[in-house]
């Protein structure tokens, strides 16, 4: 995808329902990166429909364990032996979530590539283009999903 919105060292790859992949090419790795993955921080951000946010992650908590998350490591041996878990994501918005769910918000299959879920809401009918809902837009949604509103 191009178009004069997106900056030259970004590539965007559109995919199916409305998702997207995003790269973003950078001469150092930032504090947005957490360095955890095979790729050294790679991870994803899947959108899903914000009616769909919080019944996903009560399944991704039903049936994976939460990650004792060490901050202060910048990598994990690839080839360590890990299953699939969930982990607090590094952002401001992953510690809120943590607070209110007490459970992360980042999950990470057996490779340990990272992904996480982003609401939103579909415009004109199509998650193609699509409103942007972070954490914050669902901690009510999701205290009260988790019985602690």
């Amino acid at each position: 995808l191009r178009n004069a919105d997106i900056p030259n060292d970004t590539l965007v790859l559109p995919l199916a329902a409305g998702g997207r992949l995003v790269f973003k090419k950078v001469d150092k790795l930032g504090q947005r990166t957490s360095g955890f993955g095979k790729l050294n921080a790679c991870h994803a951000a899947l959108v899903v429909r914000d009616e769909d946010f919080v019944p996903n992650y009560k399944r991704m908590f039903a049936g994976l364990p939460d990650w004792e998350l060490d901050e202060k490591r910048n990598f994990i041996n690839p080839g360590a032996d890990l299953p699939p878990r969930t982990a607090r994501h590094g952002s401001p918005a992953g510690a809120k979530f943590f607070d209110v769910a007490g459970r992360g918000d980042d999950w990470y299959d057996w490779d340990s590539n990272q992904f996480h879920f982003f609401g939103g809401a579909p415009v004109n009918g199509s998650m193609v283009d699509y409103e942007p809902h972070s954490m914050e837009f669902h901690v009510e949604e999701i205290l009260k999903a988790l019985g602690k509103a």
